[in-house]
C-alpha cells in the first residue's frame, strides 16, 4: 500500500475538477442551445418606469427556457452550499458569465442578490471582488434590479461595520469603494436613496440632540453612524470629480447633498463635549475637509481643527500616568472613543497630537490654496485661539509641536496681504 499510495488521488480534489471542468462548459453549452438573437427582433417592451435595457432574446427560449430555469436552481443551491474556496470562485464566475439569463427570472435573481451579497460583505478578498462584479453587472443590465441591489448592500455594508479592528478595516474600505462605484451605475435612482439615508442620519441626531439620553447618544456616537457618514462623503466627493454642475439633473444630485451631509456631520462632532471622544472628533473635521476639498465649497475646517486643541489642553492637563509612555502603536483609524487607561498614556497623546497637527496643516494649506487673499482675515482670529493654546497647554513636547504653526498662519497672513495689495 506503501508502494502504490502516491497514485492516489484525493476524492475531494477529483470533485473540484470535475465541477469546474463542467462549468467551462454547460453555461457556453446553454447559450448555444437557446440561440441568441438580436434583441431588436423581439417584441418592444412597454414597461414604465427606469429605462431598462433590451433583454437577450433566444430563438430556441420556448424549448429550452424550463431547462435553463432548473439550471440556474441547481447553480445557485450549489453556490449556497460550497464550502471549497477554489469551486467557489469558479461558480461565481459561472454566475457572472450567466447574470443575463438570471434576469429573466425576477424570483431567481431577486435570491441571487441576496446571495451575492452575503459573500460580497463576508469572504475572502477574491471572493467579495468576483461577487461584487457580479452585482454591477445585474445593476447594470437590468436597472430595475438596481434598487435591491444598492439597499442590500448598504444593508451589508452598515452591519459589517459593527467593530473596526485592523483586520476588518481593509474590507470596510474596500466595501465603502464597491458602494460608491455602483451609485454612478444609475445616479438618478442613486439620489434617492442616498437622500433617505442621509435623512435617517439627521433624525438620529436630533434625537439626541433635544433628549441628551445616554442611549439616544450611543446610536450616533458608534462606527456604524461614522462609517456611514464616511460613505457618503465618498460618494459625494467622486461624484464632485466625475460631475460638474450641469443641466444634467441627474449630474447635480452630489452638490445637492453637501449641505446636508455638512450640517449632520457638523453636529455630530458638537453633541457631546467629552475628551474622550476626541478621535470621533478628528473623524469628522477629516470629512469635512474631504468635502471641502473635493466639491470645492468653503467649509470653516481649520476652525473646527484648531477649537480641538482646547480639548488636547484639557488632556494634557493631567500629567499621564508614569511607566506607560511609548509602549504602545495606537491607530485612531480604529479609534473612537478613548478610554481613561489610553487617555492616561503618553504614546496615545502623542499620536493624537501628531493627528490634530497634521490636520491643521492640510485644512491650512487647502485654505491658502483655494482663497488667495481672502485667507488672512479668516487665520488672524485663529491664530489668537493657538497663542492662548501655547500658554495654557502642560506638555513641552505639544507645545514645541504647535508652535511651528505660528510661523504657517504668519506666512499666510502675510501672503494674504500681498496678493489683496
Amino acid at each position: 500500500m506503501d508502494k502504490i499510495a502516491w497514485h492516489l488521488i484525493p476524492p475531494i480534489l477529483v470533485f473540484d475538477g470535475i465541477i469546474r471542468l463542467c462549468f467551462k462548459s454547460v453555461g457556453k453549452c446553454l447559450f448555444k442551445l437557446l440561440h441568441p438573437i438580436d434583441g431588436k427582433k423581439g417584441r418592444p417592451s412597454k414597461r414604465r418606469g427606469p429605462k431598462k435595457r433590451e433583454s437577450t432574446h433566444f430563438k430556441h427560449w420556448h424549448k429550452y427556457g424550463a431547462l435553463t430555469k432548473s439550471y440556474l436552481s441547481a447553480v445557485q443551491i450549489f453556490l449556497m452550499e460550497v464550502d471549497s474556496v477554489q469551486v467557489l470562485l469558479s461558480t461565481l464566475r459561472v454566475v457572472t458569465d450567466l447574470v443575463d439569463l438570471f434576469l429573466h427570472f425576477p424570483k431567481l435573481c431577486k435570491s441571487l442578490i441576496k446571495v451575492l451579497t452575503h459573500f460580497w460583505s463576508r469572504k475572502t478578498e477574491e471572493i467579495r471582488c468576483i461577487a461584487f462584479v457580479a452585482l454591477c453587472k445585474i445593476a447594470r443590465l437590468d436597472s430595475e434590479c438596481f434598487p435591491t441591489v444598492y439597499k442590500n448592500c448598504y444593508t451589508a455594508y452598515v452591519a459589517n461595520c459593527k467593530t473596526v479592528d485592523e483586520e476588518t478595516l481593509p474590507f470596510i474600505h474596500f466595501m465603502q469603494c464597491s458602494l460608491a462605484e455602483l451609485t454612478f451605475v444609475h445616479p438618478s435612482q442613486a439620489y434617492q436613496y442616498a437622500f433617505v439615508y442621509i435623512r435617517q442620519f439627521a433624525i438620529h441626531l436630533r434625537n439626541a440632540m433635544i433628549a441628551k439620553r445616554k442611549d439616544l447618544i450611543q446610536t450616533v456616537y458608534n462606527w456604524q453612524f461614522v462609517k456611514g457618514l464616511q460613505l457618503w462623503v465618498l460618494v459625494i466627493c467622486e461624484g464632485s470629480k466625475r460631475f460638474r454642475p450641469s443641466s444634467d439633473k441627474s449630474a447635480n444630485w452630489f452638490f445637492e447633498l453637501v449641505h446636508p451631509l455638512v450640517e449632520v456631520i457638523n453636529s455630530l462632532w458638537r453633541l457631546f463635549p467629552s475628551t474622550k471622544f476626541f478621535p470621533l472628533r478628528i473623524h469628522s473635521i477629516q470629512m469635512l475637509l474631504d468635502i471641502q476639498r473635493e466639491s470645492e465649497v468653503f467649509v470653516p475646517s481649520l476652525a473646527f481643527a484648531v477649537e480641538l486643541l482646547d480639548e488636547l489642553a484639557q488632556i494634557d492637563a493631567k500629567r499621564p500616568t508614569a511607566g506607560k509612555g511609548r509602549t504602545r502603536e495606537p491607530n485612531i483609524e480604529r479609534m473612537l472613543r478613548l478610554s481613561g487607561e489610553q487617555l492616561d498614556d503618553a504614546g496615545v497623546r502623542a499620536h493624537l497630537a501628531q493627528r490634530l497637527f497634521a490636520l491643521i496643516t492640510d485644512c491650512l494649506n487647502l485654505l491658502n490654496s483655494r482663497e488667495g487673499a481672502a485667507a488672512a482675515p479668516i487665520v488672524a482670529p485663529i491664530t489668537v485661539k493657538l497663542k492662548r493654546f501655547l500658554k495654557v497647554c502642560a506638555n513641552p513636547e505639544h507645545v514645541r509641536l504647535f508652535s511651528q504653526l505660528k510661523g504657517l498662519f504668519s506666512q499666510s497672513a502675510q501672503n494674504g496681504g500681498e496678493k489683496a495689495n
